[in-house]
């Protein structure tokens, strides 16, 4: 209120020249007082300016780590994913080396069984052949009088006590 009543003026019984300086004095103060303000305020902005600067660079710094802190958790969840990944392939490598061991090892039980069955068939053929040239070779020994070898009613030759005649 001292200001304002020192800015406008004073009061209406006063004289003229005390007026004039008491006005001149009032306006000087005035002014002073104004310019003071004016730099408190201005200073108030600057410090306000200061703040909002501070303010900006620190939420830019928080978005920047926050970013890093976004790729930082995108590259780990891709290597994550990577290893994952390798590990899953691998597994599957494990499996199918051992899927091919276990056909490889049916394919060889399926081969020795074939082979084994055509061994046994070869061997029964020859056991038979060889049968049939020593009972040929029996009737011609013996029977070569006959004017033909008979298919069937003679007896079957035994070698040494009995037997089927395959133990040689």
């Amino acid at each position: 209120r001292k200001e304002e009543e020192a800015c406008s003026g004073g009061t209406a019984g006063s004289t003229r020249g005390y007026r004039a300086n008491k006005t001149r004095g009032q306006l000087v103060t005035c002014l002073m007082r104004q310019s003071q303000l004016e730099r408190r305020i201005a200073l108030q902005l600057l410090q306000v300016r200061l703040e909002k600067d501070v303010i900006r660079n620190n939420r830019l710094q928080r978005e920047q780590q926050y970013m890093q802190r976004r790729l930082k958790d995108f590259d780990e969840a891709l290597n994550h994913e990577a290893e994952v990944a390798r590990l899953t392939k691998k597994e599957y490598q494990d499996q199918c080396e051992k899927e091919l061991a276990r056909h490889e090892n049916i394919a060889w039980e399926n081969q020795q069984a074939k082979y084994q069955k055509r061994y046994n068939v070869c061997k029964d053929t020859l056991l038979q052949i060889v049968d049939f040239s020593c009972i040929a070779g029996y009737y011609k020994e013996h029977y070569t009088a006959l004017p033909f070898l008979p298919s069937r009613g003679l007896p079957y030759p035994a070698h040494g006590g009995g037997g089927t005649g395959r133990e040689f």
